[in-house]
């Protein structure tokens, strides 16, 4: 394997690790509520807390790779999420336990910014769309080995230590994820290091916590009035934001998120496709992992495994994107709305006709899920990226992250909301039924904002290794002068 390989398979560890921690924890609950004696709120924030500080500093990650020294920047943030991971072995209560999830979440919120920015700056176009299709196989691949992992470890006690395994698995992993970082990838430094936007910091992170904190924590408060003041609260800070990083852009100072990054109407266009997707994507696997294991008995386990078609379904979608995505690329984000949208009126029907319940029928239209997500999100990412220039490629990466987050968080509230609104009135089944229709429903609504939004900018869009990132000599544009020189030598270094 040569050194750009093993750079690559860094990043890809340093992804598979973020998602399958926001996952593992789910299934060692009980656990840990037993061994450290837990309140519910405690519990409640060791899956929150890390939710909400990672949503909370993807801006800030993706402005501080654009502005020092990538590498260090990935490294340092690894080793800070793998130390925080043997704090959380280590935790002698649910206190200390909630702390150490808060700092894993922020240090994955800094590092994660970097993986879409490194194949966005050091990969030629025409390589880019396996990459890709690799993280976005990675993400889904890691929330099922999440449920999968954390059943096994929690049930069979593999080290002797109980929960605390699925914490411990992070620092052997994460260790030679940060050497192979460290010996393979390349270093980027700025031509120019402009002060930090603290305050467009400060009010970005305020109102994301705000808004992030009031949708995770919201049903369990049963939406009282100060939930919904901090989501005002949060849409003020929000204004005070984008009007102070406008000003900026428009002085020319530094700003966290220039403005002018929303000109590229691609990468706008992208953004707004990938909410309505986060938000069907965050929607079903909760409500559908509640009646499963909850209702019809499946074990966290069983559960997992029902998931891993998905997995398994991008993996073998994307021998048919990479290739496609090069000449259709909208279309096929449009293709994948559709395609995800009807699985999950296929999973409703499974659910409404079978009974009792024979696991193995969800197998097929989870699979069929699996081929849709990945004819989505892997265009989607090199059509939102394609236009921007390499100085801005960290910022855009941490907006589409905070979109996604935003999004999946929505769609938890909304589909959770639905789901226990109708339980008491209509019993689980008929919640169930209910709550699936808001991923077919926002599944419908992003491929109809792709055909429409995406299909405007098209005629705009260079292919897949053409136009503006066409080629070593104008893989940055020309106005970039000596900073785009400097990123070609080491793109030259790195292959």
């Amino acid at each position: 394997m040569n050194r750009q390989s093993l750079a690559m398979a860094a990043l890809l560890c340093a992804s598979f690790m973020d998602v399958m921690d926001t996952m593992i924890t789910n299934v060692a609950l009980p656990s840990i509520q037993a061994d450290l004696g837990a309140s519910p709120v405690e519990l409640e924030w060791t899956i929150a807390g890390y939710m909400i500080a990672f949503a909370t500093t993807l801006l800030l990650g993706g402005r501080l790779g654009d502005r020092f020294d990538r590498r260090n920047l990935f490294a340092l943030s690894l080793l800070g999420f793998v130390l925080a991971s043997l704090g959380a072995t280590l935790a002698w209560s649910g206190a200390s336990l909630v702390g150490f999830r808060i700092i894993q979440g922020a240090m994955a919120g800094l590092m994660i910014p970097q993986v879409l920015t490194y194949v966005q700056v050091f990969y030629p176009p025409e390589k880019r769309a396996p990459l890709y299709a690799a993280i976005g196989s990675m993400s889904v691949l890691g929330t099922v080995v999440g449920q999968l992992l954390g059943g096994w470890l929690v049930t069979v006690d593999a080290f002797g230590i109980g929960w605390r395994s699925i914490f411990l698995i992070n620092v052997p992993v994460g260790l030679i994820a940060l050497a192979v970082a460290f010996i393979c990838l390349p270093r980027t430094v700025s031509g120019h290091r402009d002060r930090l936007d603290v305050a467009g910091a400060v009010l970005s992170g305020g109102a994301i916590f705000l808004f992030v904190f009031a949708l995770t924590t919201g049903h369990q408060n049963r939406w009282a009035w100060w939930i919904w003041v901090l989501m005002g609260v949060a849409v003020v800070l929000l204004g005070a934001f984008v009007s102070l990083e406008r000003r900026l852009t428009r002085s020319g100072g530094a700003s966290l998120v220039s403005t002018e990054l929303f000109r590229v109407r691609s990468f706008s266009a992208s953004a707004l496709v990938q909410l309505l997707f986060a938000f069907g994507s965050g929607s079903y696997a909760m409500v559908l992992g509640f009646y499963l294991q909850q209702t019809v008995g499946l074990s966290p386990l069983a559960f997992g495994l029902i998931l891993l078609p998905v997995s398994l379904g991008a993996m073998a979608g994307s021998a048919i994107a990479v290739p496609l995505s090069k000449r259709h690329g909208a279309g096929l984000v449009v293709a994948g709305g559709l395609v995800q949208s009807a699985a999950f009126m296929w999973v409703r029907l499974v659910l409404e006709t079978r009974w009792p319940l024979n696991s193995w029928a969800l197998v097929p239209p989870m699979a069929l899920a699996g081929v849709g997500l990945i004819f989505v999100a892997m265009p989607l990412v090199d059509i939102a990226l394609r236009g921007v220039a390499p100085d801005l490629a960290g910022t855009a990466s941490g907006v589409l992250n905070t979109v996604q987050q935003t999004g999946s968080a929505l769609g938890i509230a909304a589909a959770g909301g639905l789901y226990f609104a109708l339980e008491e009135s209509s019993g689980s089944l008929v919640a169930e039924l209910g709550a699936l229709w808001v991923p077919v429903a926002c599944f419908v609504l992003t491929a109809v904002a792709a055909f429409v939004s995406l299909g405007l900018v098209g005629r705009h869009l260079p292919r897949s290794g053409q136009g503006t990132f066409g080629s070593e000599s104008n893989a940055f544009p020309s106005d970039h002068g000596a900073e785009a020189t400097a990123h070609l030598e080491v793109m030259r270094e790195f292959r």
